[in-house]
């Protein structure tokens, strides 16, 4: 499978990552059987978070035997500093490591939110001390919605996230204000050299209809939806503007 570099990070992940959401209500062999063929496929980045249900446990018990071979990044929604260092110890317990590669600041796609996170006593304050203490390596902010890019982007001013997953795909771009802020992203993320990862590149269907995931009012997918979600190449829908791309995006 091609890989590509992960930003500043450096690390070459493959171009599908692995959303861990899938295993958040499922039986271990039934993860058992996903994740090996994820791996058989060249699959090396695996994405998981604290709310995903049972999916850090499916993880964990793979990690004794693929730890060393793989990316392993999680997530935390907690809003203060205190509760967001409590989650990501709980995560790695769950995931049976010492320490993840990536700890992201989960479904942060409203500007207030994103104030809230970034604030004094903020989410982002637990990341930074979890990662002093050598319990994560990098930091990374995700979310949904059509104010994610801008909201992201924003982030980015605030702070040097080494990594970005926000949403894109066909649909999205016929609004021309995701587009311009979508756009604007892509260039902080490459000027940072911040790994930029995309989510949800092909919009889920029902029925055999494509359903839209714009958000207008850029409210922020249910935790159900969000479980539910699946990652998929997308290096530019249709190859447009390709050439152009940063130098690690990922579905």
């Amino acid at each position: 499978m091609e890989q590509r570099r992960l930003g500043r990070l450096r690390h070459m992940s493959s171009v599908l990552i692995y959303g861990g959401a899938a295993l958040s209500e499922v039986t271990q062999d039934v993860a058992d059987r996903s994740i090996q063929l994820a791996l058989d496929s060249g699959i090396n980045h695996f994405d998981t978070a604290a709310d995903y249900g049972d999916s850090e446990l499916r993880l964990g018990a793979w990690m004794p035997r693929i730890r060393d071979r793989i990316f392993l990044a999680t997530k935390t929604g907690d809003p203060t500093a205190i509760e967001a260092y409590d989650s990501i110890r709980r995560s790695l317990e769950r995931l049976r490591v010492a320490r993840v590669d990536l700890i992201q600041l989960h479904s942060v796609g409203a500007l207030d939110d994103l104030d809230r996170r970034t604030a004094s006593g903020g989410a982002l304050e637990g990341a930074i001390r979890a990662r002093e203490e050598g319990l994560v390596a990098a930091i990374g902010i995700t979310g949904h919605g059509m104010k994610a890019p801008s909201v992201h982007l924003e982030a980015l001013r605030r702070f040097p996230f080494d990594t970005v997953l926000t949403p894109y795909n066909y649909r999205l771009t016929r609004y021309p204000e995701f587009l311009h802020d979508f756009e604007a992203l892509v260039e902080e993320a490459r000027a940072q050299d911040a790994g930029l990862m995309l989510i949800r590149p092909l919009p889920a269907t029902s029925g055999g209809r494509a359903r839209s995931t714009a958000s207008p009012r850029g409210t922020n997918r249910s935790r159900s939806d969000r479980r539910s979600m699946r990652r998929w190449p997308s290096p530019w829908i249709g190859g447009r503007r390709r050439a152009s791309a940063p130098p690690a995006m990922f579905g």
